[in-house]
């Protein structure tokens, strides 16, 4: 069992996608008795239930890849650490419940002397 919890965290998810599109065509050609080999083998490699593992080497589609998330930057670094102050004043609350509160939080610090943003980023933290 220990053996099996090794190999899991030593396969990384793209090597365990490899050896499901390497396997699957010898187990969907191959009969009844050899499928019960290849899949211990499949299982005790990749460290999957029995049955999921089936259900893999049984589907004939190609697994979904994730979408890739684009880190786009959306504000330059003078917003970014407004926005920081900004957050840290407001002890760190969730963007959620932060959010909404924005405008009036620079607004306020700003007639305060604590932040200073050049009239050009209004628009930014305006909407």
């Amino acid at each position: 069992m220990m053996k099996a919890i090794l190999m899991i965290k030593s396969m990384s998810l793209s090597a365990r996608r490899e050896l499901l599109l390497s396997v699957r065509q010898k187990y969907l050609s191959v009969n009844w008795t050899n499928k019960g080999k290849i899949l211990d083998g499949f299982v005790a490699a990749t460290g999957y239930e029995r049955k999921y593992s089936i259900q893999l080497l049984n589907n004939r589609k190609p697994p979904v890849e994730p979408p890739k998330h684009r880190s786009s930057q959306k504000y330059d670094e003078q917003v970014r650490q407004a926005l920081i102050f900004v957050w840290r004043t407001a002890n760190q609350i969730c963007s959620k419940r932060l959010v909404p509160f924005i405008p009036q939080l620079v607004k306020a610090m700003e007639e305060h002397g604590h932040l200073r943003l050049p009239e050009m980023f209004e628009s930014t933290y305006s909407k």
